[in-house]
């Protein structure tokens, strides 16, 4: 089993590789890959299959794939709270807990929504309690991924593409993420919140 250092390295990789690309992504993939590959092969598969396809495009035409795949498919909208909640109280109520958490490790997200996946990823990163850690991983982002996966499944079945598609690319990220997440340990010592409460 991983360290909690390196669960950290890997929270920070993602949030990188879930961010708007920039010119530094090819060595953060590379990066990646050696990162997760000997605690999770299949991971470190999907995010080759993702080094293959940007070492083959250039950033600007990465950069339209990142925007079709998260802004303009509801499918992948890159919101937790979005995918827990929809657009409800709930969603703000859960949003107020998770600035409360980023201002406790000073994580300053800009004009960045709260429940952004790679902001989350980012707090991650820098959350050294294992209880909440275990609690956001669990009881946020693993229904949210689990929601967009098999949504994602659903629309490719409707609407069938051809598999080698770009907007299937970035897919594979989202897939290598919740691998690793359903591997980390459920450890809090208190009953989590459900999906339809507020982590706050």
């Amino acid at each position: 089993m991983a360290k909690n250092s390196t669960y950290q390295d890997i929270f920070r990789l993602f949030a990188d590789l879930l961010e708007y690309p920039r010119t530094d992504l090819s060595k953060r993939v590379l990066e990646g890959e050696a990162l997760v590959a000997v605690e999770y092969p299949d991971a470190a598969v999907l995010l080759n299959e993702f080094h293959e396809f940007i070492e083959q495009t250039s950033l600007g035409r990465l950069q339209e794939v990142f925007t079709t795949t998260f802004d303009l498919d509801a499918t992948y909208h890159p919101y937790v709270g979005h995918h827990l909640f929809g657009e409800s109280y709930k969603r703000s109520a859960f949003m107020v807990g998770l600035k409360e958490r980023y201002r406790i490790v000073d994580l300053d997200i800009g004009s960045e929504v709260a429940d952004n996946l790679a902001m989350m990823l980012r707090y991650l990163s820098l959350c050294d309690d294992a209880s909440q850690t275990a609690a956001i991983i669990h009881e946020a982002l693993l229904p949210a991924l689990e929601k967009m996966i098999r949504k994602g499944i659903e629309d490719d079945e409707e609407s069938p593409i051809e598999a080698g598609h770009s907007q299937l690319i970035y897919k594979k990220v989202v897939e290598a993420l919740q691998m690793i997440l359903q591997e980390q340990p459920m450890i809090s010592p208190i009953p989590i919140p459900k999906a339809e409460q507020s982590i706050g």
